[in-house]
């Protein structure tokens, strides 16, 4: 039988990858997890389950996503909010059909009452989740404050020590580098009991306007306008440096979400520090067929470098983390031009702070004595004919 070098245990579940499906659309019912399943999903996190009122967050309010040019990311003003009911029967329905994936009950909306937090613990639990992710990075802002309880972090010790002690499953809490100290709210869960950390959820984002028409909503479908949130490989960069900040604050293990599009994605996620990666946007754009391309990227990478299990190289760039003020710039470089490939398209000269790259006798020429090195021509040029040597 061949190894399954992406086979782990995480959270005392055998889990099959570490990559999951986030929290959102694209688990809100049993169907959608079984096609997750199907593909090789290790896990997901569901639908949110919440007690918030309908008139805080609507109950029947509808997708109208923006997919940003060049598939760069996405805008979501929000999609139906299932009630919790609905929730907890789909966990107990497909536990009832038996699955290897592992559920996250992800919970929202108890706020400062922690009874409600509790509460929906004890009925995730109950339904057969397998660990509970606290969601306390609610990317809407025009909810109640306290639910957005990232940014404070006592409240959230409060919420994270009390669902602990209201349930035997693990406790995942689910962040956001929104805040004034991560670190701080990182480690408050900690000492507060939670088992690992999720981060990041969407952020906050303004959605997209008709600057024609009186700056109303773009949308088709919409009347009026609201905070949108913006996800995919656009959030990627940000969601990499919560995963950094947190895996160097905390001993228990993070997932890494935002962004995560490619298998290089989730290997840079897991060398920053991730056990684990969610994948939303990329899922919704491309279908569940994403999840297998990660899974056989992650082993053919895993193969090429010798590595056994995605522990071999977890937290790797962490090791190389500086500050930059230690940051060391290598001295035996130049930056060449492949004259062989170089076909003069010019767009190297309108990099608008290098005066480095000059058009001599109908060549394009590189003084690298003044050059700083940004490194951008390197990656803008369509020819490839720049290289650091």
């Amino acid at each position: 039988m061949e190894e399954n070098r992406l086979e782990q245990t995480f959270l005392g579940f055998k889990l099959t990858s570490p990559v999951m499906v986030a929290s959102g659309f694209l688990t809100r019912n049993v169907e959608l997890l079984k096609i997750a399943e199907k593909h090789g999903a290790g896990g997901i996190s569901t639908k949110a389950c919440m007690l918030l009122p309908q008139k805080e967050v609507p109950l029947a309010f509808r997708p109208d996503v923006t997919v940003l040019p060049r598939a760069a990311g996405m805008l979501a003003p929000g999609d139906k909010r299932p009630p919790g009911e609905e929730i907890l029967k789909m966990v107990r329905e497909i536990k009832q059909q038996g699955t290897r994936l592992m559920i996250l009950g992800n919970t929202i909306g108890g706020g400062k009452d922690l009874k409600k937090w509790q509460y929906l613990a004890r009925e995730l639990e109950a339904a057969g989740c397998d660990a509970l992710e606290l969601n306390a990075a609610h990317p809407f802002i025009d909810v109640p404050p306290e639910v957005f309880m990232a940014r404070f972090a006592d409240l959230l010790a409060q919420a994270v020590k009390a669902v602990k002690d209201a349930i035997s499953i693990p406790v995942i809490v689910k962040l956001t580098p929104i805040t004034s100290d991560l670190k701080l709210v990182a480690q408050s869960c900690e000492e507060a009991g939670a088992d690992a950390i999720t981060i990041t959820n969407g952020l906050p984002a303004t959605p997209p306007i008709d600057i024609w028409n009186g700056g109303g909503p773009l949308s088709r479908t919409l009347k009026n306008l609201t905070w949108s949130v913006l996800c995919g490989p656009a959030l990627f960069p940000i969601a990499s440096y919560g995963v950094a900040h947190v895996a160097k604050s905390v001993k228990i293990p993070v997932i890494g979400c935002g962004g995560v599009t490619t298998w290089q994605d989730a290997v840079q996620m897991i060398m920053w520090g991730a056990s684990a990666v969610e994948v939303c946007t990329a899922i919704h754009l491309d279908g569940f067929q994403v999840i297998g391309q990660i899974n056989r990227g992650l082993k053919y990478f895993m193969e090429e470098k010798g590595y056994s299990s995605i522990e071999d190289f977890r937290g790797l760039s962490l090791k190389q983390l500086v500050p930059q003020n230690e940051v060391a710039i290598k001295e035996d470089y130049r930056v060449a031009v492949r004259e062989d490939r170089c076909n003069l398209c010019m767009r190297c000269l309108r990099i608008g702070q290098c005066l480095a790259i000059s058009l001599r006798d109908n060549a394009i020429v590189i003084d690298n004595d003044r050059c700083v090195p940004c490194g951008t021509c390197v990656q803008i040029c369509p020819q490839q004919a720049i290289e650091i040597q």
